[in-house]
């Protein structure tokens, strides 16, 4: 549907007001009168999330425009306005501005239902909306990395400010932080996601993101409970099994939920994984046992829990979506989350309702659930009103201050765990440098064109997720010409899961160490990469990529910040002060191993 420019009156709804207590309100209050008049079937709409079509695709970000990516579908108006929806999910944007006019959208269609009861909406900014939003703000560095810093005050800072971008932008619910332990260092899908293998250090920045997460007025989400650091299969693609024993977990993996449940978390987002000794036939979306048993009742939880999406392999693979939705609201699920097409979120509603309206679940129980999520609505201040102005969201994303916060967090993070001789930082004598690896050569050679005299770039161009970003024997063949002519080699290396690193990967470094010039190594995803490479002179982990490496800018594309940020501490700029928050096995580089300049 094509959208011109979108004015609307701000008006206050009937029912804002003050809550007091989700169980038992006063007799007296408007937000107990809005509850009153609800029926069954909002009710049950208001449990249920939907994910909204992808609004833009990379592939046309040149030439696209908003006219041309146009605003949410009739389908979703559908599920709001038909089928009762509290709240949605979004995963992409062209920018700011666009977002904030496509959440107000998404809240015109939300007030000119009976009750007008306004939308919670949410987004995955592990990273800040830089993380899924193509152009106008910066992402802030993977958890990993911020942890590779050691300062939960500096975490604590992002969090709030991808607070305050994502409140401009219209959006209240984030599914942050990553509180996995991540002690499995082939995890598949957590990775530099996670904060660490630590349970003490995880816990302490999953602390801190609460606090400025909500004390600048956003949802936090602790995830993916409970707890999806020690798998070997992605739950994206199948259901991951786990043998720990409870206390285990208690040990390692509930700790840092525990800790996000004492600095009282709003929500806790549930994971697609079988903890075959707490509960061999469900996984712990729909586990009763681990919902209510171990989340509610042992470590006192009272917020939100919201489903990982539905739609993810590890439950379409053994379970069917309307069977799922409501096994997962009898385990104790407050919203679940519809990430599938529009027949899916159908079949998800209809599945909660007519098992509600049969009897099988309760309305006291559905009851207990709408309240919360009025609840949190009330507290989110979006009764009042629920729409953003598009250009204070791109003001406020695109500001100086968070682009220097985001710039500084990159630079701290970067961990020298090998400096051999001290090639580094690189000193007056090496005036020409060889940049080349499968991910990101092109960008980092950008930033050290600013820094020194001659900089020679060949990015393997065969390198794709599909074979593991590996170059082709001609790729190295090429590199390793180009490398004749420099006096120092910076190689980039890229890994997410296992193996650790792609063989094409380490035979460009083994053929570039031949050449006798000294081999700078840059990881730009997980820190083990240097378990499987040959003795190099120097090795730096930034952590700057993740599973899906930049939804921001593409596949294999980093952050500017952090091509800033290498280029800075490559030359000297800036001393690398970062510490490794994992411990790599059969290197001898413990957790906090860490170099710096002299």
């Amino acid at each position: 549907m094509r959208v011109k420019s979108i004015t609307f009156v701000m008006a206050l709804l009937l029912f804002a007001g003050s809550l007091v207590g989700c169980v038992a309100p006063k007799e007296d209050s408007r937000y107990e009168r809005l509850f009153e008049q609800m029926t069954i079937e909002e009710k049950v709409g208001q449990m249920v999330q939907i994910r909204v079509i992808e609004t833009v695709d990379e592939g046309f970000l040149e030439e696209a425009s908003r006219e041309f990516v146009g605003m949410p579908s009739e389908e979703t108006k559908e599920m709001i306005q038909e089928c009762h929806v509290g709240s949605v999910v979004l995963y992409s944007s062209l920018d700011p501005s666009f977002s904030a006019e496509y959440t107000n959208v998404l809240q015109q269609w939300a007030n000119e239902t009976k009750l007008g009861i306004p939308l919670i909406i949410a987004a995955d900014f592990e990273t800040g909306p830089g993380y899924s939003t193509f152009r106008g703000v910066d992402p802030f560095p993977q958890q990993m990395g911020v942890a590779a810093t050691r300062s939960t005050a500096l975490a604590e800072e992002i969090a709030g400010a991808i607070a305050r971008q994502s409140r401009a932008m219209g959006i209240h619910w984030n599914y942050s932080p990553v509180a996995d332990v991540n002690t499995n260092p082939f995890n598949p899908v957590i990775g530099v996601r996670s904060f660490g293998d630590d349970p003490d250090l995880v816990s302490s920045f999953v602390a801190a993101y609460v606090r400025g997460y909500q004390s600048n007025g956003m949802i936090a989400t602790a995830k993916h409970y409970p707890g999806h650091g020690d798998t070997s299969v992605d739950s994206h693609l199948d259901l991951p099994k786990i043998s720990q024993d409870i206390e285990t977990m208690r040990k390692i993996h509930l700790k840092p939920f525990q800790a996000a449940i004492d600095s009282d978390v709003d929500s806790v987002m549930t994971a697609h994984i079988l903890i075959e000794q707490t509960d061999k036939s469900y996984p712990a979306t729909l586990s009763p046992e681990i919902l209510t048993g171990l989340l509610r009742e042992e470590q006192n939880f009272n917020g939100i829990i919201v489903t990982d999406g539905m739609s993810m392999g590890g439950i379409v693979k053994h379970f069917g979506i309307e069977e799922a939705s409501v096994l997962a609201v009898k385990a104790g699920a407050d919203v679940v989350m519809a990430t599938g097409g529009y027949g899916d979120q159908v079949r998800t509603y209809n599945g909660i309702l007519e098992v509600v309206k049969r009897g099988e679940i309760s309305e006291e129980r559905i009851d207990e659930s709408v309240r919360k999520i009025l609840e949190q609505k009330q507290d989110l201040g979006i009764f009042e009103n629920a729409f953003v102005d598009p250009g204070e969201a791109s003001a406020c994303c695109s500001s100086r201050g968070y682009h220097e916060l985001a710039l500084n967090a990159a630079r701290r993070s970067i961990t020298l765990l090998k400096n051999q001789g001290g090639l580094l930082p690189l000193s007056e004598h090496v005036r020409s440098v060889l940049v080349t690896g499968p991910v990101g050569a092109e960008d980092i050679a950008k930033q050290l064109e600013r820094k020194i005299e001659k900089v020679v770039v060949y990015e393997t161009s065969s390198a794709e997720q599909s074979n593991g970003w590996s170059p082709s024997a001609r790729d190295i063949r090429k590199a390793k010409r180009s490398a004749r002519s420099v006096d120092a080699i910076l190689v980039t290396t890229y890994s997410s899961f296992k193996p650790p690193i792609a063989e094409g990967q380490v035979r460009l470094v083994e053929e570039l160490k031949e050449t006798g010039k000294p081999v700078v190594v840059v990881s730009l995803g997980l820190p083990y990469d240097v378990a499987s490479l040959p003795p190099v002179d120097a090795y730096l982990a930034t952590y700057s990529l993740n599973r899906w490496q930049s939804p921001r800018t593409g596949y294999g594309s980093v952050p500017l910040v952090y091509c800033q940020a290498i280029a800075g501490v490559v030359c000297g700029d800036f001393n690398p002060v970062g510490r490794l928050p994992v411990q790599i096995p059969n290197t001898g580089f413990d957790r906090g191993s860490g170099l710096s300049y002299k």
